[in-house]
């Protein structure tokens, strides 16, 4: 570990993904245009999308990040062998820590993506097309809650929220 690392006032979530990565975890971030690794998953990598940007745009969606690559990975989260969060809106540390124990524990690690309020029903829809039977872990923006809940039950999930 690090010296210091910790105290430096970075937000929580970013400090789990550091104690992840001290744990033996694997991060790949992945950018809009970007690719995600060519080597399929394994258990303890977690892949992010950072489709959060702060610039005037915002989310791109999954357009800009779309590829056989990424196709492949969110495949490979089928059958309960990964899990995949969308989370929308601003960080929340306990679903990071959920995310990051499945790609510890799961034979297919875990996907985190990243996106803007605006952007996370594309997301969601996307994940789902590609990857329909992965575990998934979402946190849901408070602006489109009932539109997410309708489309996790027509997909089949159940909803629920951490308290």
């Amino acid at each position: 570990m690090r010296a210091g690392f910790f105290g430096t006032g970075l937000p929580p979530h970013i400090m789990l993904l550091a104690r992840f990565r001290d744990a033996g975890g694997r991060i790949h971030l992945v950018l809009p245009g970007g690719r995600p690794p060519f080597d399929p998953p394994r258990p303890a990598d977690l892949l992010i999308l950072g489709d959060d940007s702060s610039e005037p745009v915002g989310s791109c969606g999954p357009d800009r990040f779309d590829g056989t690559r990424l196709r492949s990975w969110l495949a490979a989260m089928n059958a309960g062998r990964g899990a995949i969060g969308v989370f929308g809106g601003s960080p929340k540390e306990e679903a990071y820590g959920v995310l990051a124990t499945g790609a510890m524990a799961l034979p297919a690690g875990a996907v985190i993506i990243e996106c803007g309020v605006g952007a996370w029903l594309d997301w969601s829809r996307f994940v789902f097309l590609h990857a329909p039977r992965a575990i998934r872990f979402d946190v849901i923006p408070a602006s489109v809650e009932a539109e997410a809940r309708r489309l996790i039950v027509a997909e089949g999930g159940q909803p629920f929220g951490l308290a």
